[in-house]
This record gives C-alpha cells, sequence and structure tokens, in this order.
C-alpha cells in the first residue's frame, strides 16, 4: 500500500512477519519503504523525548538502530526508526513538518525504511531488553495509519 509518502511494507498489528519474527506479538507500527537518505519530518509539534542508537547489526527485536522519539501535547508520542541520521537532540522542540532526520537502514531492517510508531505517551517507560543496546520506547501503541 502506498501511504502518500512511500509503500507500506508492513502494517501495524499481527502480521505473518510479527509472528514469526516477534515471537507471535503485533508489530508496533508501520514500515515504510523510503530509500536511504529520504527526509523525516514530525507529526506534529512536540519535544523531543530521545534520541538514540542500539544498533548491533543482529535481527533481534527492539532494535530500531537511530531513532527519535517525540512527545506531543494530544498525549501522543510518536517514534521514527531505522533512521540513518537524526537532526535533533533530547529536549530540543519539533514543530510539525520539521526536519528531524534522514531514513535509514539501522537496528533490525531487512530493507531501507522508515518505522514510524505512534504510543499513548503517558505508558511510555525507556528500558533496556535485551540484546538491543541501551534504551528503548515501550509503551501502549495505536495504529499509525490514523495519524498519517
Amino acid at each position: 500500500r502506498d501511504g502518500g509518502i512511500g509503500k507500506i511494507s508492513q502494517i501495524y498489528g499481527e502480521t505473518a512477519y510479527s509472528h514469526l519474527f516477534y515471537k507471535g506479538k503485533p508489530h508496533n507500527g508501520i514500515d515504510i519503504e523510503v530509500p536511504i537518505g529520504t527526509p523525516v519530518y514530525a507529526m506534529a509539534d512536540g519535544v523531543v523525548t530521545a534520541v538514540d542508537n542500539n544498533d548491533m547489526s543482529s535481527f533481534l527485536k527492539y532494535q530500531y538502530g537511530k531513532y527519535v522519539l517525540i512527545k506531543h501535547d494530544n498525549n501522543l508520542s510518536t517514534l521514527y526508526a531505522h533512521l540513518s541520521m537524526p537532526l535533533v537532540s533530547k529536549g530540543s522542540s519539533a514543530k510539525r513538518g520539521d526536519l528531524i532526520g534522514y531514513s535509514g537502514n539501522t537496528g533490525f531492517s531487512t530493507g531501507p525504511h522508515l518505522h514510524f510508531g505512534v504510543y499513548w505517551a503517558p505508558s511510555i517507560t525507556m528500558a533496556s531488553k535485551p540484546p538491543a543496546n541501551g534504551l528503548v520506547p515501550v509503551g501502549v501503541t495505536v495504529n499509525p495509519e490514523d495519524y498519517l
């Protein structure tokens, strides 16, 4: 499917891929096929709450590679993962449409794409999820297609 920004290669929720690679758990976002270096923009105004790189160059759950997490005033947070280059820092403000990074192929990725996730912000904790390096956002997700 085309989300107007690229082909959606994996939808939110339970998929054949999620059953195989995520131990039966649903996919917590959508994957949008885009070439490496495609500009990534903030979905809405907010504050950057995390910028990290947990890339271990392995195909393991929670390997977002380089990612940005933005908290918005509507109690949602958005995750932009598998980036080649984040351009924002933790604590900085982001306005809707601001360039926040470039798409990539880092982390648990079978090809260049953007993983876009939407979380209910009050549920988010930054947790250690071995084998991933560092901390990753964990919490209640909602279907990102509702916010495209």
